[in-house]
């Protein structure tokens, strides 16, 4: 109960801080669909949020029974034309890891996120990254 506390607490205070939106990505997203390797959709049954500021930072978390888990977070660049640059920040090293460029889609009503694009992992191998996320409409306190 104690650890639910917290994470209502948590994002009450990050959903007071992007009442001013002036970005079209700023506030909270939740993940709904992503696709594995082989290209099939799959709905998400767990918590996983995207949470984007005003500023160009973003953070990804999940929610599990024991709480909250910060996957990473990081800054982030968006144009005119929809391309989407993420720059991961490594905790341990205290950088900025390389770029990764994704094209990324907003529904026209703002409240649907198509991000995809190809991921290079280790070894040369590459991974086609798609998400689908729904802004968490929050109300006013």
């Amino acid at each position: 109960m104690k650890k639910l506390t917290l994470l209502v607490t948590f994002l009450v205070a990050l959903c007071t801080i992007t009442f001013a939106q002036d970005k079209p990505l700023t506030g909270i997203w939740e993940l709904k669909k992503t696709k594995d390797g082989q290209g099939n959709i799959h709905n998400m049954t767990f918590g996983a949020y995207k949470l984007f500021s005003n500023e160009g930072r973003f953070t990804n978390m999940r929610v599990t029974e024991k709480g909250a888990i910060i996957s990473h977070d990081g800054i982030f660049t968006l144009n005119n034309t929809g391309n989407y640059t993420e720059s991961i920040f490594n905790h341990t090293s205290r950088t900025y890891l390389d770029e990764i460029r994704l094209t990324l889609k907003i529904s026209e009503d703002g409240n649907m996120l198509t991000i995809e694009g190809e991921l290079k992992l280790g070894n040369d191998n590459t991974y086609n990254l798609y998400e689908e996320w729904k802004k968490v409409k929050v109300g006013s306190f």
